[in-house]
C-alpha cells in the first residue's frame, strides 16, 4: 500500500513498471507482473508435511514475516486452503517474525512450550525458516517436529543437510529475473507484454537436492 502511490507517480509520467516478485494491490499498477505462485507453493508445503509423515488431527504452525506482504500473504493462504484438505490443525492463527531469525526461534520456542504435541511448522521465508530450525533444536525436536521452509539458499541447504530442516519450497528465481528484463524489453520495444506471469517452485529434501532437475534450483551466493 505505501509503495502505490510513488509508483503510480513514476506510471503516469509515462515510465514502464515492471512489478517482479511482490506487487501492489492496485492492479493498474505494471505493465507486467511476475512472481511466483506463492498460493501453490504454501499448498505444496503442506503437501511436504504430508509426505514427511503428519496425518489428519495433527497439530502445525505457520511462521511468516509480516502481515500485507503480498507474496507471504499468499504462501500463508495455500498453506492453510491445503492443511485444512489434509485434516491438519492449526494450532493458533499466523505468528510473524518480522523477518527476524532470533525473533522466529523465539516464537517457536514459545510455541513449543505451548504445545509440546506440536508435529509440523511452515515457516515462510529464508530468515524465519533459519530461524525456526533454531528453535526447534534448540529444544531437542529436530526431526520429531517437522520443518518446511521457503527459499533455499546456501544456509537453508545446510540446515537441511543437518536434519534441522525437513523440506524446503524452493522458488525459480532465475525464471523470475529473466522474464522481469523480458517484459520490460517488450514493453520499451512496442512489443506484446504479458501482464501476468506465475513462475513454479519445486520442493527439495535431502533425498532429492542433487538430482540435477532438483539441484539447479538452489539459490547460489554468487554467479
Amino acid at each position: 500500500k505505501a509503495s502505490t502511490p510513488p509508483l503510480k507517480k513514476i506510471q503516469d509520467g509515462g515510465a514502464k513498471i515492471v512489478l517482479v516478485d511482490t506487487v501492489v494491490d492496485d492492479t493498474s499498477i505494471g505493465v507486467s507482473r511476475i512472481a511466483t505462485d506463492n498460493n501453490l507453493g504454501g499448498q505444496k508445503a503442506a503437501e511436504a508435511l504430508a509426505t514427511l509423515g503428519l496425518k489428519s488431527g495433527d497439530k502445525v504452525l505457520v511462521i511468516s514475516t509480516d502481515p500485507g506482504i503480498s507474496s507471504v500473504d499468499a504462501r500463508v493462504a495455500g498453506f492453510g486452503t491445503k492443511a485444512a484438505e489434509l485434516g491438519l490443525v492449526l494450532v493458533s492463527d499466523t505468528q510473524y517474525s518480522h523477518n527476524q531469525a532470533a525473533t522466529a526461534a523465539q516464537v517457536i520456542s514459545a510455541a513449543l512450550a505451548k504445545d509440546p504435541d506440536l508435529k509440523g511448522v511452515f515457516a515462510t521465508n529464508l530468515f524465519t525458516v533459519q530461524g525456526v530450525a533454531t528453535g526447534v533444536k534448540q529444544a531437542g525436536k529436530s526431526g520429531a517436529v517437522k520443518v518446511v521452509g521457503f527459499d533455499a539458499g546456501p544456509d537453508q541447504i545446510k540446515q537441511l543437510e543437518a536434519g534441522d530442516v525437513q523440506a524446503l519450497v524452493a522458488q525459480k528465481p532465475y525464471d523470475i529475473g529473466f522474464q522481469g528484463v523480458q517484459q520490460a524489453l517488450n514493453a520499451l520495444g512496442g512489443k506484446e507484454v504479458t501482464g501476468n506471469i506465475q513462475t513454479e517452485s519445486i520442493v527439495v529434501t535431502k533425498d532429492n537436492m542433487n538430482d540435477p532437475e532438483v539441484a539447479k534450483y538452489i539459490y547460489k551466493s554468487g554467479c
